[in-house]
């Protein structure tokens, strides 16, 4: 039995696993290379089988960094005039026979391979440590050969605090003045930018001009209405006969004052959210001839819409659908879901770093639609909700979702369906004078040209090539009856 082995199950208290292992011919070598189906054969137990594990690990480690720390058992080469002007290495080396053998050959280059005992000093220690023969320099050179990788380590580690390497194409340099050439380099470009000041970023944009006219109604008395409908929901003809009378003032508020976000516009107007009809009473005042646009036209271009996806994607595979769309109000629905999918998800630009970040087909779809299964807790799903624009929240199929709802803000604008809940959320960005989510800016970017007609408005002034394909498309199918 080895020695080593039975010392080690003994510290452990695994004595009476020492015949297993003598019967299985286990000696030093052999068990720092169990590993953990031959422990399970040699020990069944979980216990004492984890104990010996762990002892495992810690005897590899160990002997890894004695053999990265220490190098008794690395040869090196040494010429004869080293050996000679050196009293202590000619001394103190023990003779590697095997090696010297392997180079007394004729070709081998002149000199002797030692190998370096734990006594030698390190003063008198040779620099260059050789792994093995092959390694030596050419034939009569008599240069000294390159350190190895962990020889290059350790001086690295030595002496890091001081050196530092060269990097590219420059040369090596004191630590300390590659630092001071840094903080020159960096405070020089400080001193080339002007100082900046740092405004606010806000949510809001006003990037279309209403001519409004001036309300007939003093600012007392705009004032005062504004106060009633914070605290009051009804009488709900009072209601919406007060909303309609300070719509002006409050949209040229919310546009003027930008500092404000989404959530102070809404707890300053709190009506516009928890009233029907106020979101869309609001959007007829500011935009009259676009108020009714998506009914009118949604019934003659859906299927249009669909035929065009048909041709384009694999939108069934892309939406995870196999069922069959029967009605016309499944078909309207599943053409409101695809219409991410028609369309280049959006980029922005990353703060503080280079290149834009790209959204993916799924950042886009559910910026637009996010279809939640039936029973889902709406209070818990609102809480975590951390998007400031609005979306639309669908539960049920996609096809013939049982609620819908649009979000904004953790509250809830209740809609009778998909195609309702596209005209709300739409809306929303004007009467709150927001931006679109980047994800998903294409597609609103469609409805908003095609759809209500408001050109270039909150939109890009110049659509992608896919939003002014679909809207050549749609339009060259709706004039075709007249041609004939």
């Amino acid at each position: 039995m080895d020695p080593f082995v039975e010392e080690k199950l003994s510290e452990l208290g695994l004595e009476r696993f020492i015949p297993v292992f003598e019967e299985n011919k286990i000696d030093r070598e052999t068990f720092l290379l169990l590993d953990d189906e031959t422990m399970k054969e040699l020990i069944k137990p979980v216990g004492p089988r984890l104990k010996l594990k762990k002892e495992l690990q810690s005897l590899v480690k160990d002997e890894g960094s004695q053999n990265e720390g220490d190098t008794s058992g690395t040869t090196y080469f040494l010429d004869d005039n080293s050996l000679d002007s050196s009293p202590t290495a000619r001394s103190s080396p023990v003779l590697n026979s095997q090696s010297v053998s392997s180079c007394s050959s004729p070709e081998s280059t002149p000199g002797v391979l030692i190998q370096r005992s734990q006594s030698l000093p390190s003063t008198s220690q040779p620099s260059t440590p050789r792994s093995h023969s092959s390694s030596l320099g050419s034939p009569g050179l008599g240069g000294r050969p390159s350190p190895s990788p962990s020889a290059q380590k350790r001086a690295r580690a030595d002496f890091q605090a001081w050196f530092a390497p060269a990097i590219g194409g420059h040369d090596s340099s004191g630590f300390l003045e590659n630092r001071l050439r840094n903080v020159r380099r960096r405070d020089s470009h400080k001193a080339s930018k002007p100082p900046t000041v740092m405004v606010p970023k806000s949510p809001l944009v006003s990037t279309v001009d209403l001519d409004l006219p001036e309300d007939e109604l003093a600012d007392s008395d705009i004032a005062a209405m504004t106060t009633w409908l914070k605290f009051h929901t009804s009488p709900t003809q009072q209601v919406e006969e007060m909303m309609r009378k300070t719509c002006r003032a409050r949209a040229t508020l919310i546009r003027t004052e930008n500092e404000k976000t989404v959530a102070e516009i809404i707890k300053e107007y709190p009506r516009l959210i928890d009233v029907p009809g106020m979101i869309e009473q609001d959007f007829r005042i500011l935009f009259p001839t676009s108020s009714d646009s998506l009914f009118m036209k949604w019934p003659v271009t859906y299927e249009s819409i669909l035929t065009y996806a048909d041709k384009q994607i694999s939108w069934r595979e892309i939406l995870n659908f196999s069922g069959k769309l029967d009605t016309d109000e499944q078909k309207s629905n599943m053409t409101v879901h695809l219409l991410p999918l028609l369309f280049p998800p959006g980029m922005k630009r990353k703060d503080g770093k280079k290149g834009p970040k790209h959204a993916s087909t799924e950042d886009a779809c559910t910026s637009f639609i996010q279809v939640e299964k039936v029973g889902v807790n709406i209070p818990a799903f609102l809480e975590a909700v951390k998007k400031c624009q609005p979306f639309i929240l669908a539960v049920g199929q996609l096809e013939s979702p049982e609620q819908v709802f649009v979000v904004v803000e953790r509250q809830t604008v209740d809609c009778g369906s998909l195609l309702k809940g596209l005209d709300i959320c739409f809306k929303l960005f004007y009467i709150l004078d927001m931006t679109y989510p980047w994800e998903c800016i294409n597609l609103w970017d469609f409805v908003q040209k095609f759809i209500y007609g408001l050109g270039a408005g909150k939109g890009r002034h110049k659509s992608v090539p896919s939003v002014s394909l679909l809207i050549n498309v749609l339009t060259s199918a709706a004039t075709e009856p007249s041609k004939e």
